[in-house]
Order: C-alpha cells, then sequence, then structure tokens
C-alpha cells in the first residue's frame, strides 16, 4: 500500500498525499488478456459511511484502503492508487477490482474524487469503466 507522504517546503508547509513518482494515471495499465475497455461512465456520489456525512475519515490513503476493503468482501482483488492532486485540494484516487470468474468483464477501474472538509475526507465523485475479454456490444462487454 502507499504510503502518505508529508512534503515541506523552506517557505511554508505543504501537505502532498500523493508520493512522487507515483503514475498519475495508473488506470491506463493493461489487463491481461483485455481486448477492449468500456467508455468512463459517472456513477456520481456515494452515501456513507464513504460520501459526505459519513465516517471521519483522516486522510484520502485511510478512505481508499476501507473502500477496497469493502469492494474485496466479495472475493475480488484491489489494488489502489492516490495517483494525483488538484490545486484546490481534490486528490484522485483509484481502485482496480479484479475477480478471474467474472467473464467477459475482466476487471474495472474506480476513479475517485476524495475532498477534505474540516479535515474529515470523503468521496465528491466516482467513475468508472470495465475492461472486457470480448469486443465491446453497444458499448459494453458482451
Amino acid at each position: 500500500m502507499l504510503a502518505v507522504v508529508i512534503a515541506v517546503s523552506s517557505c511554508a508547509s505543504v501537505v502532498s498525499f500523493v508520493p512522487d513518482g507515483v503514475d498519475p494515471r495508473p488506470w491506463d495499465q493493461p489487463v491481461a488478456g483485455e481486448t477492449a475497455t468500456t467508455a468512463w461512465s459517472d456513477d456520481g456520489q456515494p452515501g456513507a459511511p464513504f460520501g459526505p456525512g459519513g465516517r471521519d475519515w483522516t486522510g484520502p490513503q485511510q478512505l481508499i484502503d476501507a473502500m477496497s476493503r469493502a469492494l474485496a468482501e466479495g472475493g475480488a482483488g484491489t489494488r489502489t492508487a492516490l495517483a494525483s492532486e488538484t490545486d484546490s485540494g481534490t486528490v484522485v484516487g483509484w481502485v482496480r477490482i479484479t475477480d478471474p470468474n467474472a467473464r467477459p468483464s475482466l476487471a474495472t477501474d474506480l476513479r475517485i474524487e476524495l475532498r477534505s472538509d474540516g479535515g474529515s475526507w470523503f468521496v465528491v465523485r466516482v467513475e468508472s469503466r470495465t475492461h472486457c475479454s470480448e469486443p465491446l456490444e453497444a458499448g459494453a462487454c458482451r
């Protein structure tokens, strides 16, 4: 798992949740056996415990890790990363869910925007796309 990194400049304190050298687009990593990938779809904002008004998450990595554990409860494998940060303080995270028994989909990527409000982190938006073992039919795995 990635660790939270705190970077301090000589002028002012700058907190960075994304370590240096991290792939800013981990969702572009290929999936073995993939022949097609669906377009990104906007899945909106989740409710509690990951959305606003849910638990008090102390950092984006803690929140991404909790989402990953919840998704893996059904036996799927997951990989996570904090990929980038915006000037407005939004952190973009990623979860790849893999289930070898879920043909024709091989994996699903979640691109997750996280933000802090008063020190507690929450998910602002989730987008998803699926990696397919067969060509797409009407924009979906067939």
